[in-house]
């Protein structure tokens, strides 16, 4: 009676645990200590091309890409040897490669767990991609205004500067520190023609200043 009360939880236990699994809101996919899979839900078959079924046996390993396996063994044989709430706090981000050749940028912690006397890592996975092209096309838009802004004072200062000409002396320094910075200094000509114009710029502000 105790052999078949044991059977009966730890069935009810791993029946617990797959659906813990199937109703997560993101991608999940549960590894042993060979990196096969046992388990994944729905949202991992629907990130990696894969059926559920197909999923399970298959090496974790061709899911990552080659570049970064090394690295990514190592984190995960880490994180079967560290307590679970540390393990799940430790959110990494990479690539996954999908059944199509796709390699998609995703979000991933891992976290070691024990069903049924078996070791496990579960690896929560989030798809990143709309994040990453969120942030992304704020940085360009940024980019944009700062540029519109330097456009904008550069062309007042310019306005300015045609209105209250700059002195012979000015021009001839600069001029002379451009080429030094080209001819000696190897710095790129965009940076020194920026640089310059910024200098002069600021030299005609001052001056008008005074």
């Amino acid at each position: 009676r105790g052999v078949l009360l044991d059977i009966t939880d730890r069935r009810q236990a791993e029946d617990r645990f797959r659906l813990i699994v199937e109703t997560a809101p993101q991608a999940m996919l549960a590894v042993d200590g060979e990196g096969l899979v046992t388990l994944a839900n729905s949202q991992a078959a629907h990130l990696l091309g894969y059926s559920r079924a197909e999923l399970v046996g298959l090496n974790i390993d061709i899911f990552i890409p080659a570049r970064i396996r090394p690295r990514q063994a190592s984190e995960r044989a880490d994180s079967a040897a560290m307590p679970g709430e540390q393990a799940a706090g430790a959110l990494r981000q990479a690539f996954a490669s999908c059944r199509d050749g796709r390699q998609v940028p995703i979000e991933y912690g891992l976290t070691p767990i024990q069903v049924a006397e078996q070791d496990l890592v579960i690896a929560s996975i989030t798809d990143i991609s709309e994040r990453l092209r969120s942030e992304q096309e704020t940085r360009t838009q940024n980019a944009e205004l700062a540029h519109l802004s330097r456009v904008s004072m550069l062309g007042e200062l310019s306005g300015s500067l045609a209105r209250h000409p700059m002195p012979i002396a000015w021009g001839i320094a600069l001029a002379a520190l451009a080429f030094v910075l080209v001819a000696f200094a190897r710095v790129p000509l965009p940076f020194v023609l920026f640089g310059v114009g910024g200098l002069g710029c600021i030299l005609t502000y001052r001056r008008l200043k005074q």
